[in-house]
């Protein structure tokens, strides 16, 4: 054991000498809180939009009960009443219309799914039919295609490549540069250090992962004791997905190639399970299942 921790110490002095990661480290903290950021954007733009139409259907309605206890006997009462107690609502050519409205979670700020694929709100009434051609929300189609830079897309995508990064020369560096035989002729197996080394680089990627979801619950103002089972569950699924990552590199480390070819082997494992898989199943499901 104290072996270990000596390793682990050496170990965090070489990373912190190694500029590289360090830079790699902040471009992915610094991701994940411009990711937060602009997932507090669109979910407060979401619930903005929620709340300008519920105070517009609760207005048009205390307008239709109001005119509905007014003395038709007065001149100009007559028409209110009549379109206040008409079937459609509002008369013949202009029909009542009710919102139904897709409220966001409190950590959809974090994860916003597919919220850009489905409105916020929509509208309903009598000529529904005719006219949910022409009513919806305004979006950018690309924007929907690619979609969203949130703290999802940020675990999901760059924290593989983080990985890859940290581990794919953790044991060809010392082959490259003639270390090898020297940890070899140590009182210590080579697995044991490069455990350690690997040990010490997953707890790092994944306290910073840790951080980037408090920090968004703090910016985006979750309240932790009302939603402490998703947090507990965005850690479950955090943890498995970094190890799951590292388990992979620890398979192509145990190749032994060479520095190249191990990041070019990462990368592509990276591309086909983020990318190319996902893209095949879509299209698939949209063969099979089409909207």
């Amino acid at each position: 054991m104290k072996a270990f921790w000596h390793i682990l110490q050496y170990e965090w002095k070489q990373l912190l000498r190694n500029r590289t990661l360090t830079i790699l480290l902040l471009i992915f903290l610094g991701s994940g809180m411009y990711a937060i950021y602009f997932g507090k954007f669109e979910i407060d733009k979401q619930r903005k939009r929620i709340a300008n139409v519920q105070e517009l259907e609760r207005s048009k309605m205390d307008s239709l009960i109001y005119w509905a206890t007014l003395d038709t006997v007065k001149v100009g009462n007559k028409e209110k009443y009549l379109k206040a107690v008409s079937p459609t609502g509002v008369g013949r050519n202009k029909h009542f219309t009710y919102y139904l409205t897709n409220n966001a979670s409190p950590m959809a700020g974090l994860c916003l799914g597919q919220r850009d694929l489905f409105p916020a709100y929509y509208g309903i009434n009598v000529s529904d039919l005719s006219r949910q051609v022409n009513v919806g929300e305004l979006e950018n189609p690309m924007k929907l295609l690619t979609g969203n830079f949130d703290l999802s897309y940020v675990m999901v995508f760059l924290l593989p490549l983080l990985l890859i990064a940290f581990f794919y020369n953790i044991y060809t560096s010392e082959r490259e540069n003639g270390t090898l035989p020297l940890i070899k002729s140590q009182a210590v197996s080579v697995n044991k250090v490069l455990f350690s080394r690997g040990f010490l680089r997953f707890i790092i990627i994944f306290a910073i992962s840790i951080l980037l979801l408090v920090l968004g619950s703090v910016i985006q103002d979750i309240p932790f004791s009302e939603n402490r089972t998703l947090f507990f569950k965005w850690l479950y699924i955090i943890f498995w997905y970094t190890l799951f990552w590292t388990a992979l590199m620890i398979g192509i480390i145990a190749l032994k190639r060479d520095s190249a070819l191990s990041a070019m082997l990462g990368l592509g494992v990276w591309l086909v399970l983020t990318l190319i898989t996902p893209a095949l199943v879509n299209l698939f499901v949209s063969s099979r299942e089409p909207l």
